[in-house]
């Protein structure tokens, strides 16, 4: 695992590198490709990759597909945003977003949307949009 100086100089490598559906970088990510790559990357742990399936317009068939999948098993719930931890957002446009939660420089969301990849304050997110956070740490 990395320590914090460290994590701060590879995430601010990954700030600005655009969104792709279905990327896991290291050039381009989606949301779970960012996380995947940041969990390796800094935390030495290995995500499993989610495919969806291909009918992506189906979005009760995809949230429903994620939250079966078997590295959903990996993550317990837990209050409060914990370092390296998973960040599951949901609004009313986007029903299924992730980030990682970084306690750095007063704690914020690394994620990847249509914006690419951004750290934001959490506070900051809730006002563009993303209503509702449920908090992961890894459970291994």
């Amino acid at each position: 695992m990395m320590d914090t100086p460290e994590i701060i100089e590879a995430v601010s490598e990954l700030i600005g590198r655009p969104y792709k559906s279905g990327s896991m970088g290291p050039d381009t990510f989606d949301c779970w490709g960012l996380l995947r790559h940041v969990q390796k990357l800094c935390f030495d742990r290995e995500v499993q990759a989610i495919v969806p399936p291909e009918d992506e317009s189906d979005l009760r068939a995809l949230v429903y597909f994620i939250k079966n999948h078997p590295e959903h098993q990996n993550w317990v719930k837990v209050a409060e945003p914990v370092h390296g931890g998973a960040v599951e957002m949901s609004s009313s446009s986007h029903p299924h977003h992730i980030g990682v939660y970084l306690d750095i420089d007063g704690g914020g969301i690394l994620h990847c949307s249509n914006a690419g990849v951004t750290f934001d304050r959490i506070f900051t997110l809730t006002v563009s949009g993303w209503r509702k956070m449920v908090y992961y740490d890894y459970a291994r």
